[in-house]
Formats: structure tokens, C-alpha cells, sequence
């Protein structure tokens, strides 16, 4: 099964010109410059498959007294077979050995004869490729740790790290400054852990807020799951500081067990190299990585007072001091925040709809009944002028969901009024790092306005699967194009006979109504979906007045799927209240050719 795996990942052209027995008997007989496969089957494709596993078994063995086999990959239930162990992290570059291995059709089918072969001074390309993409996995993990995103910081070290295992010599890898990664790389993420304090900052019942501090800062993102008393949960996920507990009911456990997610098996499909890896080479445990939280009670079972917070606490608010509302606007919105806030906690919705229009109290029904929605304790909260009416930002609420790999999520939701006082409009903030990054461009406020409420209006509209609001959306005649990295085998310039692998992205085109009707689909088969941005560049047009492109990193999660890519928005907000998108691109990495993500220039 994972020779046929392997062999679907490699696949090449089927018209590939039959070469010479001769010339194939010279390359098999100059064993000190050629490693060689061959393979039979009543297609090219079997023969090739069989070629392909006998060429990987022959660099096995030569490169397998340098493959490392730490410790802890020994540990085993069953025997420990080494020399199938290290042909296996081997067929793990099968995808990136074909850059210098060639294939050839001795026979054509029915009765196929196939022939792999690479010269013996090429193999160690194989694995300096490899050695290029763990440091840049580094690179990545040390950028997000810096900026506390330690979902990204402990899985991208993580993927370094299982990559790492399968290179020769691995213990001989050091980084810049000198340090043996196959060693420094779990023990630096042991240092993360031992630099995350966690604690119960809020009890009510059985569920519990939890507060994520990171060197002194509250986590900007982080993944957990905890022991339950019976069971592991699936995946939390807690933002800008925030996670929360919830429990059996009737539940007062003195302590919880929390485990911080770093390997990141289920999203491995992202990258196919990792997900090979993963499908051979034995985990590590990390024991740091577990950690336990009190939860802190009376003899009675009471929460202490000293982390009650009760439901109707005085909130804090504040104005941006660029975009200043009125003291009566302050005043009155405040006091309309305090009930809703107070309406959602007590799951008393009726109670508020005098304070929304009809648009706002749609979205906030679609925003309540978006998984089991709480409102997470909040000291502060600040408004901004905008049209006219002021937004109110930003509430941190979590959503939960029953079924599913993630569990829970936190969300800043955002509350805009119109110039009447009701609330208008409900959404899920963008980070507070994209909203000053967009806030400091030499643009007309309103102009970035415009740009940050999209945004946030776009993100949204995925979540509550609001299919009609993102069909009016799209230009009819938008550009809407997806973007996949692939591989495809073709002739060397200096011999006809030999062939190369070389990697382009394969681009699909849709019209707006393919789009949708894919979007629909997904939006019936998912209890949830989840849009998280990060990474975002903003430029304006120079034509076309209110005409902006978008570049973003865009984590994309549903019920049981999950992915990682780049978003490019070519989005006309020059009509108040009206926005038309006319270019929507994502692919899974900047484009190979272009060295890139897609961007204005391009259309």
C-alpha cells in the first residue's frame, strides 16, 4: 500500500520514448556511477512503481549507516526491524529524489519493462533540498514565536524537527549559531512550554476562561486539548490570551490536565513531504508539553471570590483617539453593550431587540446560534467614529462546536451602530496587529475603514455561511482562480532519453456560479466553518479610485478539514456600503515561477 502511495505521488508522462536495451545495460554496468531499479508489470505504471521501489531500496542501503535512529524511535511494543525502518524515513523523499532521478520504458505495455536510475553523486541533492526546507521551517517558527503565534511557532519547529530525523547524518545539522537542531529543536520547544502560564481567570459551573500568558504577553494563538476525566477533547483554540474549559456537567475537578498541540498530524496534508514523514517516522512526546491548571475552590466547592467575575461586571471603555465618537454616543452605546453582553451570558436574546435594526438582529441571531456562544470576561472595550455611526470593539467570545477536530474557538466580535444608536451590524474582528497595520497607511481614515470592515464582513459571512450576502459580493464576471503546486516530469535539455521533474502550479479557473455552487456544498457538509487572517498586505490601486488589493495568510478550518494558504483580493469599495470583488485567487504556496503570491500586477 505505500509503495502504490509512493508511486501516485511520482506519476509521470505516459509518453515516454523506450530506451535502448543497450544503452540501459551500460548504465546498469557502471555501478560506480549509477544506482539502478527496474520493474515489470502489464503497465508502465506497475513496472514503474516496481522500478521505483527497487531504485529506493539500493539508495536505502547506501545511505543507511548514516541514517540516524534516535532513542526514542526504538521504543516499540513489537521487534524493532532498523533496516526497514531506515528504508522507510528513505521512501519518504520519493517525491523530492525525482528532481535527480530518471526514469526510462525498456518495453512498452502490455507487457511493460520499466527503468529508474540516478547517478550516485546526485543522491546527496536529495537530502540538501530537504536540509533547505527544515531551516525555513525553522525560519517561520522563530518569527511566529517572536510575535507569540504559538500554534504556528510549535508546529512549524515540530515539522522541522520530523524532517530532520530522515536526513543522513542528522546529528551533524547545526544551525547558525552552532547548535546540533537533531538536539536544540526539542529542547528549545520545551523551553516554550516552560514559558507559557496558564490559569483559570473565570469560573462559572463547570466552565471555566483561561488566561495564556507568553513571556509576559498574552498568547496570540495557541492550541490545547485537556483531559476531561474520561477522555482527551478535541482541539481548543485560544486567542490574544483567551481559551476556555468546558466540562461535564456537575464536573468540579481540583485541577485540569492540559496538553499543548505541537505536532499537527491532521493538518499534514498541507504539505505533502511532512505528510509522507508522518506516515513513517515515530513521534516524540514531549513531556512539557502536558501541564496541569488548578482550579481553584472553597471546601463548599465554590469558586474563590478572588476569580468570580460576575456576569453584570462594569466593563471599561474607551475611545481611539483618532477616530473620536461623542460622550452621548459613548454613554448610550455603552449602556446598549452592557445588556446585550449581559442577554448573551444569561441566554436571554429576546430581551435585546429594541437595541438592533432588522440587518443587525439577523446577524446576531446567525452569531448566538454560531456553535454554543459565551462571552469570555472583558475589561476594556473601544469605540470608533465610522459613517456617520461609531463600532464598538472588541467583545471576546468563544463558539463550540459538538462535532468535529476543533472544539472551540475565540473570536473578538464587533459591534457597529448606526447613527440612531441600534446596532447595525455584528462581526468577528481581524487581529489587533492587521487593524493598526492597515490604521498606519497614508490613506484617508475612512478609506482604511473601509478596507478593515471588509475584511471583517468577508471573514464573517464564511463563518455564519452567509451564501447570499457573498454572492452579491462577487463581481459576475470575477476573476476566481485556485492554485495548486504540481510536478510534472520533462526531458533534459542535453539528452532526450533522460528526464526531470520540475514543479509548476497548476491554476483552475471558475466562473462565479461554479464557485458558488462549490461554496454551497461546503457551507451543507460542515457544522462549522472558521476563517483565521494573518500576514495581511494592503495596497491601493493605482486606478480606480476605492480599489484595494488584499494579500493574507488565510488558516482555513472546517468540521474535518483543515488548510494553510495565501488569499489575494482585488476588491472595489468605491460605493459606500457596497463592495465587489473582481479578483479572488488562493494557492497553497507563492507560485514557483513568479516567486510570489498573486497580487495586483497580475491582473
Amino acid at each position: 500500500m505505500k509503495n502504490r502511495i509512493l508511486f501516485a505521488a511520482l506519476l509521470l508522462l505516459a509518453n515516454i520514448v523506450p530506451l535502448s536495451a543497450q544503452k540501459w545495460d551500460d548504465i546498469v554496468a557502471k555501478k560506480s556511477v549509477y544506482l539502478t531499479g527496474e520493474g515489470w508489470g502489464e503497465t508502465v505504471r506497475d513496472a514503474d512503481e516496481q522500478a521505483l521501489a527497487d531504485l529506493i531500496s539500493k539508495i536505502s542501503v547506501v545511505v543507511s549507516k548514516d541514517v540516524v535512529v534516535t532513542d526514542d524511535e526504538k521504543i516499540t511494543n513489537g521487534k524493532f526491524d532498523a533496516n526497514s525502518y531506515v528504508q522507510s524515513k528513505i521512501q519518504s523523499y520519493s517525491s523530492a529524489s525525482l528532481t535527480n532521478t530518471e526514469k526510462v520504458v525498456l518495453a512498452n505495455e502490455p507487457n511493460a519493462h520499466v527503468g529508474r536510475f540516478i547517478k550516485r553523486a546526485e543522491i546527496q541533492k536529495i537530502f540538501n533540498e530537504r536540509e533547505l526546507k527544515i531551516k525555513e521551517y525553522l525560519r517561520m517558527a522563530a518569527i511566529a514565536e517572536e510575535k507569540a503565534k504559538l500554534d504556528d511557532a510549535l508546529r512549524n519547529y515540530y515539522w522541522a524537527f520530523a524532517l530532520l530525523k530522515t536526513l543522513p547524518n542528522a546529528n551533524a545539522v547545526k544551525d547558525d549559531g552552532g547548535n546540533v537542531l537533531l538536539v536544540w529543536i526539542p529542547l528549545h520547544m520545551e523551553a516554550v512550554f516552560d514559558d507559557i502560564d496558564v490559569a483559570v481567570s473565570r469560573l462559572e459551573g463547570a466552565d471555566a476562561e483561561l488566561k495564556f500568558v507568553f513571556r509576559g504577553k498574552p498568547v496570540a494563538s495557541l492550541d490545547y486539548t485537556y483531559f476531561d476525566g474520561k477522555d482527551w477533547s478535541n482541539i481548543y483554540s485560544a486567542k490574544n490570551g483567551r481559551g476556555v474549559l468546558e466540562l461535564p456537567s456537575g464536573a468540579t475537578p481540583k485541577t485540569v490536565q492540559l496538553k499543548y498541540e505541537y505536532d499537527y498530524k491532521g493538518q499534514a496534508h498541507i504539505d505533502n513531504e511532512v505528510k509522507a514523514v508522518f506516515d513513517v517516522v515515530k513521534g516524540k512526546a514531549l513531556r512539557k508539553s502536558y501541564t496541569t491548571v488548578p482550579i481553584a475552590t472553597k471546601p463548599d466547592g465554590k469558586t474563590h471570590a478572588s476569580q468570580q467575575v460576575a456576569a453584570t461586571a462594569d466593563v471599561e471603555y474607551a475611545t481611539n483617539s483618532q477616530l473620536k465618537v461623542t460622550e452621548q454616543q459613548m454613554a448610550s452605546a455603552k449602556a446598549t453593550l452592557d445588556k446585550v453582553v449581559d442577554a448573551i451570558r444569561k441566554k436571554q436574546y429576546s430581551a435585546v431587540d429594541g437595541y438592533f435594526t432588522p440587518q443587525g438582529k439577523e446577524l446576531f441571531e446567525n452569531l448566538i446560534h454560531y456553535g454554543n456562544a459565551k462571552v469570555l470576561q472583558f475589561d476594556s472595550c473601544v469605540f470608533e467614529s465610522c459613517d456617520g455611526g461609531f463600532v464598538a470593539r472588541c467583545v471576546p467570545m468563544s463558539f463550540s462546536f459538538k462535532r468535529g477536530v476543533r472544539k472551540s474557538f475565540v473570536e473578538n466580535v464587533v459591534f457597529t451602530f448606526n447613527n440612531g444608536g441600534k446596532i447595525d451590524y455584528v462581526a468577528f474582528g481581524l487581529e489587533k496587529e492587521a487593524v493598526a497595520d492597515i490604521m498606519s497607511r497614508p490613506w484617508p481614515t475612512q478609506s482604511k475603514q473601509k478596507v478593515i470592515l471588509f475584511l471583517e464582513d468577508y471573514k464573517t459571512a464564511f463563518a455564519l455561511k452567509r451564501l447570499d450576502y457573498i454572492k452579491s459580493i462577487f463581481d459576475d464576471d470575477a476573476v476566481i482562480i485556485v492554485g495548486h503546486t504540481v510536478q510534472k516530469m520533462e526531458r533534459t535539455a542535453d539528452d532526450r532519453d533522460a528526464y526531470r521533474l520540475n514543479k509548476y502550479v497548476k491554476r483552475t479557473q471558475y466562473t462565479k456560479e461554479q464557485y458558488m455552487k462549490n461554496l454551497e456544498r461546503c457551507f451543507a457538509s460542515n457544522e462549522f466553518v472558521n476563517l483565521r487572517f494573518a500576514n495581511n498586505e494592503v495596497l491601493r490601486a493605482g486606478v480606480g479610485g476605492e480599489t484595494y488589493g488584499i494579500q493574507i495568510k488565510q488558516d482555513y478550518y472546517s468540521t474535518n478539514y483543515g488548510d494553510s494558504g495565501y488569499l489575494f483580493l482585488k476588491v472595489d469599495l468605491n460605493e459606500q456600503g457596497n463592495p465587489v470583488i473582481r479578483v479572488r485567487t488562493w494557492q497553497e504556496q507563492p507560485d514557483p515561477e513568479l516567486g510570489r503570491i498573486y497580487g495586483l500586477q497580475d491582473f
